[in-house]
């Protein structure tokens, strides 16, 4: 193995204990343990962000962005909606600057956390700006589906079509 392939052990263990840390908090979630969660994502957050904003190790993006949805989801369930849409705001950032950089896998995970915060926007009651992001999740879902031939992605597409038309019918 070539030298410019191996990763140091200190920067392994780290990407294994932010792992660990994200893989912890999620089940912690699911089991309704959501304080719990978020500090587990905080931990794995001080991992993720040294490593990408301090060391500038950009492969580290996506999975930190991961996290910031993450808990986005906890904070939104602990009622922080406004912590909620930060960390949101977060996510959308990094994935459209690794969409950017030639990225393709980061399509789909804009489209998520976008249909995520037009969610999150209209519980908040806005629901002209829920269905601007909204459609920008689904030109990416449609995007996604008819260039890139993902069809695996048909049902999450008809989900957020209906929500859509739903939320046109209410707007004022």
């Amino acid at each position: 193995m070539k030298d410019e392939f191996r990763i140091p052990i200190e920067e392994k263990s780290q990407h294994l204990l932010a792992l660990i840390h994200t893989n912890k908090a999620i089940v912690l979630r699911s089991r309704g343990d959501v304080s719990g969660a978020v500090k587990l994502y905080d931990k794995a957050l001080d991992i993720r962000e040294r490593q990408v904003f301090k060391e500038g190790k950009n492969d580290f993006a996506h999975f930190l962005a991961v996290i910031y949805m993450n808990k986005a989801m906890a904070e939104e369930r602990l009622g922080d909606a406004c912590k909620a849409l930060i960390l949101t705001d977060k996510a959308i950032s990094i994935w459209k600057s690794l969409r950017l950089n030639g990225n393709d896998q980061s399509l789909y995970f804009l489209s998520r956390v976008l249909s995520n915060k037009a969610l999150l926007v209209e519980r908040l009651g806005n629901s002209i700006i829920a269905v601007s992001l909204l459609e920008q999740s689904i030109d990416n879902y449609r995007h996604l589906i008819n260039k890139e031939g993902r069809n695996d992605l048909m049902t999450e597409f008809a989900t957020l079509e209906h929500h859509l038309k739903r939320l046109r019918c209410n707007l004022p």
